[in-house]
């Protein structure tokens, strides 16, 4: 989409899934050194606000999964600076070696998922100023492990006839603050204009997973390095 200012704090690989389609690689993107859209993009103040914001989504993603942010607030200036520096220059093995403490669950097997309270996602459409973001347990209430069409279905009430369609003068909410009755009220959850259901479709990490997989995997499997995953939903 031409003309749409790219959120920074946005992995770029959510933005491309949002805004762009294969046929458009390489990617061509304008670059203004003047004219910041305040209204649209969180201030920019250079690589430590980039990291700032990166250490807030991964609290609130550990927060989510533990029921409190401790094992990003216990991490060491050096783990942290590690972290940040293997992410930097793509070394997964400096990243990973953080990354697993974050993640590891204190038990073994079943238990050790058991453990997870609620899963860090964040369902992003291309023109609504916030992710939309609910607790969500893996499991229902019958025991059997929730599903993207469940995820789906519970924060976007129309779903699958859903479009973006957000009033530009909405303004910019607070990061992760977003939910499903602000995305209605934003006139995200606009019914398909022909009633073609198959348009609306929902990308993770440049794919569409199947609709019957479980959200537990795809965070285990698909999230970001922040460890929180990305539901990017748009026209097909």
């Amino acid at each position: 989409l031409k003309g749409v200012p790219l959120k920074w704090h946005l992995p770029t690989g959510i933005l491309f899934d949002l805004l762009a389609t294969e046929e458009e690689l390489p990617w061509a993107l304008t670059l203004h050194l003047s004219g910041f859209p305040e209204r649209a993009l969180l201030p920019y103040t250079g690589e430590s606000g980039i990291q700032s914001h990166f250490r807030q989504t991964l609290k609130q993603a550990s927060c989510l999964r533990n029921g409190t942010a401790k094992r990003v607030n216990n991490l060491s200036v050096a783990q942290m600076e590690q972290l940040w520096t293997g992410i930097c220059r793509g070394d997964f093995a400096k990243f990973n070696e953080v990354n697993k403490e974050i993640l590891k669950p204190t038990q073994g097997g079943g238990e050790g998922v058991s453990e997870i309270k609620r899963l860090p996602v964040r369902v992003v459409l291309p023109h609504l100023p916030s992710p939309i973001q609910q607790p969500f347990k893996p499991y229902g209430a019958d025991g059997e492990l929730l599903t993207l069409q469940d995820l789906l279905v519970q924060l976007l009430p129309t779903w699958p006839k859903i479009f973006a369609s957000v009033n530009p003068e909405a303004g910019l909410r607070d990061e992760g603050a977003g939910d499903a009755e602000a995305a209605a009220a934003a006139g995200a959850t606009v019914d398909d204009e022909d009633g073609d259901s198959s348009h609306a479709v929902a990308f993770v990490q440049g794919i569409q997973p199947p609709l019957d997989t479980p959200v537990l995997w795809l965070c285990q499997q698909m999230a970001c390095p922040d460890t929180m995953l990305y539901i990017c939903v748009r026209k097909r």
